[in-house]
């Protein structure tokens, strides 16, 4: 290129030099506060990292994990049991015990790359008559904790089904708690996005069987049956009656998602309530497709319990 010497700074145009200034100022305004998203990034991802060990680890890396989920819920008196031996052996024993009300709770903590066998699922309600035994008069149940075919993505995992309804039978009988990681990380994820108060999981745990991924404050309202082609609208086939106002939930991609209801109507008429069996015409600012036809719905109530 000729003359290319017109560029340098000595003899460039000064406002020319003026504008290459102020790009420059503004790159490094842009560099720094990429430094900044990515400062933003990793701290949240170490405070938050144990949503994705849940997911991924085994090992004492994964009762760590289940620790700090368990604390992050609200148990406040979470405790690694110290070793015991008897004879000069090592005594297997649960994971983890939660203090926090009676009864105690023992946790076993399984990472997997398959599903759950009944030997895993029972293991810990062995331990229960050797706890009852050293703590007289102090109430014990058991929890299983299983972080199943870890190897792969949630979605691909089984339909997300990881215990049978065998296991599932059996911890009902012998008043047991069943729960995947994955139920625990939609949960404590909800939790974090929508302000859920930390008893609607908390009283989860004490509950025989295997626990839902659907926290108690949320109550069935009914399935999505129709998107519309209008943005947002979608029509609920109720089971329960709908207000306007009322906050509702749909749970996409394991995150659920909460709404006040704005708009409300029946048969394309603007209505304050619609009633169970009726087909509630709803307005979502999120996005609708026909991917969420056949979802369930659920209304957000004050309560902790259903």
């Amino acid at each position: 290129m000729r003359n290319t010497w017109t560029h340098t700074p000595r003899y460039e145009l000064s406002e020319v030099l003026s504008i290459q200034e102020e790009r420059a100022k503004a790159e490094d305004a842009h560099r720094s506060r990429l430094v900044e998203f990515d400062a933003r990034v990793a701290a949240a991802r170490s405070a938050d990292g144990f949503l994705h060990a849940l997911l991924t680890s085994t090992g004492d890396e994964l009762r760590d994990a289940v620790r700090t989920t368990l604390e992050r819920i609200g148990f406040s008196d979470v405790r690694i049991p110290p070793e015991e031996s008897k004879g000069g052996q090592s005594l297997p024993q649960e994971d983890l015990q939660i203090h926090d009300r009676s009864p105690v709770i023992l946790v076993e903590v399984k990472g997997l790359s398959g599903n759950p066998t009944e030997s895993d699922t029972q293991q810990v309600s062995k331990y229960v008559p050797r706890r009852l035994k050293q703590w007289k008069g102090t109430d014990v149940r058991a929890l299983t904790v299983v972080n199943h075919q870890r190897h792969l993505p949630p979605h691909d995992r089984s339909n997300g089904e990881c215990f049978t309804q065998q296991q599932i039978n059996d911890a009902l009988i012998n008043e047991q708690t069943l729960v995947s990681t994955l139920t625990l990380y939609k949960l404590v994820r909800g939790m974090i996005r929508n302000g859920w108060p930390a008893e609607c999981i908390k009283s989860l745990l004490y509950q025989d069987g295997e626990v839902p991924a659907i926290p108690l404050c949320y109550q069935k309202l009914g399935t999505i049956e129709k998107a519309y082609p209008k943005p947002g609208a979608v029509g609920i086939l109720l089971t329960e009656p709908l207000q306007k106002d009322d906050t509702i939930a749909i749970c996409i991609e394991d995150e659920f998602i909460e709404e006040q209801v704005r708009s409300l109507q029946f048969n394309g008429q603007d209505v304050d309530k619609c009633d169970s069996g009726q087909q509630a015409g709803v307005q979502l600012c999120i996005s609708v497709t026909r991917m969420l036809e056949g979802l369930a719905v659920f209304r957000r109530t004050n309560s902790e319990a259903n």
